[in-house]
């Protein structure tokens, strides 16, 4: 599923689930434009969480136009450690549609992103 075209009946009862199940996310906000640069600071931002809690994997959306330059940007701050990257489709890895969940809830602020905060152990801007 994805979240921008589900309705909000389906909306509350994905994330009630998530919370109820004591599904954890970390948000990486870039502020500002959106663009590389800040997509770059974003997935190190995120790296760098997971070296600091020795997550075993980070696994993004598969998007070909940029799979090459996160690969770079995590080999950079994780080739040390013994943390994984991959990128893989939604239907490849099913907690993906949570991140988007998540990330759908966050952005649209108000009730839906205090609907997904208690999920959210880390919240981090970059500029």
């Amino acid at each position: 599923m994805h979240f921008n075209g589900a309705r909000d009946e389906l909306r509350h009862a994905v994330l009630d689930t998530l919370v109820a199940h004591d599904v954890t996310a970390v948000v990486v906000q870039a502020t500002g434009r959106r663009g590389l640069q800040q997509r770059e600071m974003c997935v190190r931002k995120l790296a760098q969480h997971c070296l600091a809690t020795e997550a075993g994997i980070v696994v993004l959306d598969l998007d070909e136009s940029v799979v090459g330059k996160d690969r770079r940007w995590l080999y950079e701050e994780l080739h040390k450690s013994e943390t994984r990257y991959d990128h893989m489709h939604r239907h490849e890895e099913p907690l993906l549609w949570a991140a988007d969940a998540v990330a759908w809830a966050w952005q649209r602020a108000g009730s839906w992103r205090d609907r997904v905060r208690p999920m959210v152990v880390r919240f981090q801007e970059v500029p």
